[in-house]
């Protein structure tokens, strides 16, 4: 049996898109029967993205955490949540900080290794025994509710250049047509909408850029209908130059298919 530490750092891979087919839909499956493991699959994103905004990730990990795990709207959403209420705090709980500290120094020693038990601790809450505890829960559902509010008023923090995109059915060279791009310096993302070149029953795409050198990178495609697919791709990975897309959809039997022709772009 898997421990907790082998789930999280398979969950970890996962999320980061560094599984093999078969080791995917592994965990698929299993967030679908077991309850537990999606819970702590949703732990896991809360960990990822806390490390991101920390700058504790390792280069490969920034990149796979950026070219992959934000390739869904919903956790887009999040990570611009937890921007938002990481830069409230920051702004304005300088002065609740310190009131919490200072009443976290009332609590005594005596009073931390006579802790009463989980129905006790809850009865001290209500009846003024848990000065400190009552001082922390205030502070961080206040921050909680201003940061919410101060979210939905404010507009959101990721702004897209969008463009469209058909296939080539030339490679990538000097001679190919590329649809030029321009990054505007608030642009957080690049979002392609590509042209199918027929119709396709598949609901899962992915593709792959490359740039002039051919150095290529792996990108989760959103599913738009039946003749459309997206991707976003972050600005931080793209400078000025000539770039390829290549699309591949996975078919019915689980099998991975390139769609024929290349889509091209130029960042300018």
């Amino acid at each position: 049996m898997a421990t907790k530490a082998g789930d999280d750092n398979e969950i970890r891979r996962f999320l980061l898109g560094g599984l093999d087919e078969e080791a995917r839909q592994g965990i698929e499956r299993r967030l679908l029967a077991d309850e537990d493991f999606y819970e702590e699959l949703l732990f896991v994103e809360e960990e990822l993205t806390d490390q991101y905004l920390n700058e504790e990730l390792s280069a490969d990990e920034r990149r796979d955490f950026e070219g992959h795990f934000l390739s869904t709207p919903e956790r887009r959403r999040k990570l611009s949540f937890a921007k938002s209420l990481g830069r409230y705090v920051a702004e304005n709980s300088k002065d609740a900080r310190a009131e919490v500290s200072e009443t976290r120094t009332r609590l005594t020693a005596a009073e931390l290794i006579n802790a009463p038990t989980p129905g006790g601790r809850v009865l001290a809450f209500l009846t003024g025994h848990g000065r400190a505890l009552r001082a922390g829960v205030a502070f961080t559902t206040l921050v909680l509710i201003a940061g919410a509010v101060w979210l939905a008023r404010a507009p959101s923090p990721q702004t897209f250049v969008t463009i469209n995109l058909s296939p080539a059915a030339v490679t990538r060279g000097e001679g190919g047509p590329a649809t030029p791009v321009k990054l505007t310096p608030d642009a957080d993302a690049l979002r392609i909408l590509l042209t199918l070149p027929g119709p396709s029953q598949s609901s899962r795409f992915r593709v792959e850029l490359e740039d002039e050198g051919g150095v290529g990178e792996r990108f989760e495609a959103e599913r738009q209908d039946a003749q459309t697919v997206s991707v976003t791709i972050p600005a931080s990975r793209l400078r000025r130059g000539r770039y390829a897309l290549k699309l591949f959809e996975t078919v019915a039997d689980g099998a991975e298919r390139r769609v024929s022709g290349n889509y091209l772009f130029n960042v300018e």
